[in-house]
């Protein structure tokens, strides 16, 4: 493994990340196990998201978070826990030693390994392969639920389930086949958000598809979207720099 230096700069908050921005200070652990990267000092929305984004994305692959990121300069991630896989294609994603970077390239990156990451975060219990296993353990559908008969979101039925009591915070949201609010239709897909067991007050967020299975894409009208990337721009909140849960 060998070290790795970018600048994650010039986050669009509604596509989530742009396509460039420019490398700052490159960096090298003499064991190759460090990655380090350079956060923007500036004020705007993009440059503010820019901090909270990377903070969220150092304290996701690390599993614990450090109240005092966003006014750091820089940033590392040890890489020595994370699978050799990860490691090397974290390294094609930076264009190590190039001024330039692909960021489309670094949100394919955690798209990816958000899921086989969720361990380090205390998640893989939580969040079983399985959506049959995810609500024998929960009893979600127990919970205080929300129906909205037609999402703006998914122009569809979605239920909402929050757990409100439970440790750490979970909500629940599905999908139907309808229109109309009809319970009993079809479920298209369901989607978790799940504390972080950090102290953060952040979330992470996955989808199961129709049959039931973890999966790394979700459905809207506008077509598929991948997960978590695509649920990090709705469940951003400026005022608190968290990544939270749907009303929270």
């Amino acid at each position: 493994m060998r070290i790795f230096s970018i600048w994650l700069a010039v986050l669009s908050m509604t596509a989530f990340l742009s396509d460039k921005a420019p490398c700052d200070d490159i960096n090298q652990d003499q064991n190759g196990q460090i990655f380090s990267f350079a956060l923007p000092e500036g004020n705007s929305p993009r440059e503010t998201f820019t901090r909270h984004f990377s903070c969220y994305l150092v304290d996701g692959v690390s599993g614990l978070h450090d109240p005092d990121c966003v006014f750091k300069r820089n940033l590392s991630i040890n890489t020595s826990h994370l699978p050799e896989l990860a490691t090397e294609s974290l390294k094609l994603s930076t264009h190590a030693g190039s001024i330039l970077i692909d960021i489309r390239k670094i949100r394919s990156w955690w798209n990816t390994w958000s899921l086989p990451l969720r361990a380090q975060r205390g998640q893989l219990v939580i969040v079983p392969n399985d959506l049959s296993e995810f609500e024998r353990n929960t009893q979600f559908k127990t919970w205080n639920k929300q129906v909205i008969n037609r999402s703006h979101v998914k122009n569809k039925t979605r239920v909402i389930y929050r757990s409100n009591s439970l440790s750490p915070d979970l909500s629940v949201s599905q999908t139907l086949d309808t229109e109309i609010g009809d319970l009993n239709a079809r479920i298209l897909e369901t989607e978790i958000s799940v504390e972080r067991n950090d102290g953060s007050g952040n979330y992470d967020y996955y989808a199961y598809n129709e049959h039931g299975q973890l999966s790394t894409t979700a459905q809207f009208p506008a077509g598929e979207r991948t997960v978590p990337g695509v649920c990090v721009s709705c469940h951003y909140s400026a005022s608190t720099g968290r990544f939270g849960r749907a009303g929270k």
